[in-house]
């Protein structure tokens, strides 16, 4: 740039900054894990070295991956059977009840800490019972679920339970 005539230079530590909006696609991929293999002098015992965290021991899925798939459901708002379709353009193929395990196998994982959260709950505890009923998913013929939640400081626990009664809900 000349404006006076003279090259210019740049100036020392001096930028101008801003912001902008980007697409940064998520991908997919199927990672070859390669696990090394030890074994004793005489050769009778052998190990297998520990591999990448999965969501379950063994299964094909990565725990990232049962993540995402969860975030996009739960806090996205993006059905199992929609994720199964973008999953496929990425050339993967994945049933919706296949999502479903890596949820449902990251909710166990969790269970744990759940309890610990309603326990943490119920030392606060101002209890309600939501009058929303929610339809059986187990076969059987009986009174919808109930909704519970606990809250306490900078904390609200969700319960589905069989009835309207407290008893029901301690356990």
């Amino acid at each position: 740039m000349l404006q006076c005539n003279v090259l210019l230079s740049p100036m020392k530590d001096q930028f101008e900054t801003s912001e902008m909006i980007d697409v940064v696609e998520v991908s997919y991929r199927v990672v070859q894990v390669q696990r090394q293999k030890y074994v004793c002098k005489c050769g009778g015992c052998v190990e297998t070295a520990p591999g990448p965290e999965r969501v379950t021991p063994g299964a094909r899925d990565s725990l990232d991956f049962a993540i995402k798939v969860a975030v996009d459901k739960y806090i996205d708002q993006i059905p199992l059977a929609r994720q199964e379709r973008v999953l496929r353009r990425h050339g993967l193929v994945i049933t919706s009840q296949s999502l479903w395990d890596q949820v449902n196998a990251l909710g166990r994982r969790l269970e744990s800490a759940s309890n610990a959260q309603l326990a943490r709950a119920r030392g606060a505890c101002r209890r309600a019972r939501s009058n929303e009923r929610w339809a059986r998913l187990d076969g059987k013929e009986a009174t919808p679920w109930q909704m519970w939640c606990v809250t306490g400081p900078n904390l609200v626990v969700h319960r589905i339970r069989d009835d309207k009664s407290a008893h029901s809900f301690r356990h």
